[in-house]
């Protein structure tokens, strides 16, 4: 099974639930998180610090440059930094997306952080996806939208996750309103605007509240079940076949 995080902003907290998600469910898959952040911000949580895929396609090397082990949980990183922006332009080589692939056929879940939904629109990641696609004709696939609770970017996450839905051909998992105040009329306010996102978008939507100790973590060393977001986990858990 695949599963996407996409959205179009930074910061809304697309990266701390793919991470968490990624050590929850591989208490009982073998999870292989896929770091398509150019910024790379989970695979520094993770303390994976690697050059990334992109560097091993332009300079060759060990795979350890962007792949790494850990038990039930693997971990591929894409980016070395904002300087790769240029190279998403170029699609990946036949021979450098089969080495992916062997990777990929280790595990029973994918998790892919594309940090922004950019990224989605490269032919660098396109190629990797058309790569996936024909390796597991099967495969379960979803996509999976974080959104801050602005209304505007409430709607410009669900604009962009049909548009981005229909030309993958992916169903949507669940749409997450996130880092909404832990006050109560935000609150109420965000279930109104959940109530509106599953008429329109036809998925599953769950609210999180701000929650401090996830918003200050710099690493993550073990699984952390907190209760705001284990709903979401559990929701994800129970779709993997």
């Amino acid at each position: 099974m695949r599963l996407a995080f996409i959205g179009v902003k930074g910061g809304s907290g697309k990266t701390t639930l793919a991470l968490h998600t990624s050590l929850y469910l591989s208490k009982k898959f073998r999870v292989l998180y896929v770091d398509k952040d150019v910024n790379s911000w989970g695979s520094l949580h993770l303390n994976f610090r690697g050059k990334g895929f992109l560097d091993y396609c332009k300079h060759g090397g060990d795979t350890s440059n962007f792949y790494e082990e850990r038990g039930q949980l693997g971990i591929i990183k894409f980016f070395s930094g904002i300087s790769d922006y240029d190279a998403l332009r170029e699609g990946i080589d036949r021979d450098k997306i089969q080495e992916l692939i062997e990777i990929y056929r280790k595990y029973h879940v994918l998790v892919v952080d594309y940090g922004d939904t950019f990224v989605t629109n490269t032919e660098f990641s396109r190629s990797e996806f058309s790569g996936y696609n024909e390796a597991f004709r099967d495969s379960q696939k979803s996509l999976i939208t974080v959104s801050d609770p602005l209304p505007s970017d409430i709607k410009e996450n669900l604009n962009e996750t049909r548009r981005y839905a229909d030309e993958t051909d992916q169903p949507v998992m669940a749409f997450v309103i996130n880092l909404v105040p832990p006050l109560p009329d935000e609150l109420e306010l965000a279930n109104r605007r959940k109530r509106e996102v599953e008429s329109e978008c036809g998925c599953r939507v769950f609210v999180i509240p701000f929650i401090e100790d996830l918003f200050n973590y710099r690493r993550i060393p073990e699984i952390k079940e907190i209760e705001e977001i284990l709903p979401f986990m559990r929701f994800v858990e129970e779709r993997i076949k």
